[in-house]
């Protein structure tokens, strides 16, 4: 695979920087405030959080490449060869659609209707879209989902299936981090529930 972008949006690591903040600032409270039996749940529930968070802001991101794209979400990694794409939608996420599937993307999310109002027509130069009098929330330029959009769009048209390389299609289910979740949610209930 080659020339590889990654697309993740900035502001997930502020949102994950502010969980950790408080379950750090959380657990340092528990230990010098509290019994053991506290701290420890406490500590569990706090790692279950920094986890969850973890999965949601920091996690999912975007690859793209000239042969493809790889939509890496909280618990699954999908590899798409750009010869396997219909077309690339933008209505709820950054979603790419093809014959057997939609591939919805956690790390371009398209913003409410109305932030489509405040988009200016200068903006869109450059730009290929239809109907640039009204255009989808999610196609503007300022917003995560758009910017994705317009990075997968050049690759997807630059692509030749004629002479370029292709990328198979694999799907990579990440139970390890979800497992993770559940068993600290599991041990703090667990802990907390000792007489």
């Amino acid at each position: 695979m080659s020339n590889r972008q990654i697309f993740r949006t900035r502001s997930g690591y502020v949102f994950a920087g502010l969980v950790f903040a408080l379950c750090a600032l959380l657990t340092a409270t528990l230990w010098l405030t509290e019994d053991v039996q506290t701290a420890v749940s406490g500590s569990l529930w706090a790692a279950a959080f920094v986890l969850a968070a973890y999965l949601i802001f920091i996690r999912p991101k975007i690859e793209i490449f000239d042969e493809g794209v790889i939509i890496t979400n909280p618990f699954t990694s999908i590899a798409i060869g750009w010869h396997k794409v219909i077309d690339i939608d933008v209505r709820y996420s950054l979603t790419i659609v093809t014959p057997a599937k939609r591939i919805s993307s956690w790390a371009a999310v398209a913003p409410g209707r109305y932030h489509a109002r405040t988009v200016h027509s200068s903006e869109l130069k450059g730009y290929k879209l239809s109907n640039q009098v009204q255009i989808r929330p999610g196609e503007s330029p300022r917003t995560s989902s758009g910017e994705a959009a317009q990075l997968c769009r050049l690759r997807f048209e630059a692509f030749d299936p004629e002479t370029a390389n292709k990328m198979e299609t694999r799907v990579q289910i990440n139970a390890l981090s979800g497992t993770a979740l559940i068993l600290c949610a599991i041990a703090a209930l667990v802990i907390q529930n000792l007489h």
